[in-house]
């Protein structure tokens, strides 16, 4: 793949995204700044790099609890392992990457679950239950 001028400006206002967030000390942004360098960097083809953004960011979103940023992660995880050809442990990571998606989702309204869930294994089970409840209590009025 032919590097082109817009691929190494990206790369390169990523990273100084990445240590603008990391002069300032917040955790959250180093973590989504890290994600967004490593899903460049796995396009460009530096599977290392992105590994080793992978893991800063997938250690602050646990640490900060962060569902969505665990999630992102091992999804990536799991594409980086498809690339190489580890088919079980890519099947597995993307598993994993919707439990915290789906942990997250306990104590919200029907409509906001089914857009976090949206292309998730439970996802034909919530959008057929979800808008049955909602015309049925429309219906009630």
């Amino acid at each position: 793949m032919a590097l082109t001028a817009d691929d190494v400006r990206s790369g390169d206002w990523l990273t100084d995204s990445l240590e603008l967030a990391r002069e300032v000390g917040d955790d959250r942004e180093i973590g989504a700044a890290s994600r967004s360098l490593a899903a460049a960097m796995i396009e460009l083809g530096d599977s290392a790099r992105a590994t080793s953004l992978l893991a800063e960011s997938l250690a602050l979103a646990r640490e900060l609890a962060e569902p969505h940023g665990i999630a992102v992660c091992l999804d990536a995880f799991a594409g980086l392992a498809a690339t190489a050809g580890e088919v079980e442990r890519a099947a597995t990571l993307s598993a994993r990457a919707t439990r915290p998606v789906r942990r997250s989702v306990r104590n919200v309204s029907p409509i906001t679950r089914f857009s976090m869930t949206a292309g998730s294994p439970e996802r034909s089970r919530i959008s057929t239950r979800t808008p049955t409840r909602l015309t049925t209590k429309m219906d009630e009025r």
